[in-house]
């Protein structure tokens, strides 16, 4: 073919007539209207699109295998270097962890005895409660049998009151320490 014959053929209005239009052969790859060289050009952009997809992806405490044979290429004895830095890390983490154990285990340690030392120290204030009551309980009743209401009264009076007041203080701090140790569980979930 010569150039002439990829030339469009123009008609009398000097429009293009499409149907004139010969047809590439081979590879040809550009013509007067571009619309090979678009071609080409979309197969370039679908080349680099599929290039551009493919993507690799490894999971795991170290580098891919190949990655480290390319490290130890570029520079040798690389691949050991990252093999020794992965086993001091895991070994320090194994550390930290331990000690995060040993703290553990010795809060729980206190806490069990500051809740044995607690316990026992209410159960003293409730023993010498009930004693005092009762002392109370048998004062007024001797007041009462000499013909002194009124010493009774104030007695009976004194005691309900400090055995309320002891009730609503022991309640109110059970809630308070309630109250503080969700507060402290839920800044521990944070």
């Amino acid at each position: 073919m010569t150039d002439e014959s990829l030339q469009p053929q123009q008609s009398e209005n000097n429009d293009v007539d499409a149907k004139a239009l010969p047809l590439p052969v081979g590879s040809a790859s550009k013509t007067e209207d571009g619309k090979f060289e678009v071609a080409e050009e979309e197969k370039r952009l679908t080349e680099k699109v599929r290039r551009i997809m493919m993507s690799e992806s490894f999971s795991g405490p170290t580098p891919h295998p190949k990655h480290v044979q390319q490290y130890d290429q570029i520079l040798p004895g690389a691949a050991k270097i990252i093999f020794d830095q992965f086993q001091a890390n895991a070994e320090h983490q194994r550390r930290m962890e331990e000690r995060q154990m040993v703290i553990q285990e010795r809060v729980v340690e206190l806490q069990g005895r500051d809740n044995a030392a607690d316990s026992s120290k209410d159960q003293r204030a409730q023993y010498l409660a009930a004693g005092l009551v009762v002392f109370g309980i048998a004062a007024a009743l001797i007041f009462g049998y000499m013909k002194q209401p009124w010493v009774s009264v104030v007695i009976i009076g004194t005691l309900l009151v400090a055995v309320i007041t002891g009730y609503l203080r022991g309640k109110t701090k059970d809630d308070a320490q309630s109250n503080a140790d969700n507060e402290d569980e839920n800044d521990a979930e944070k």
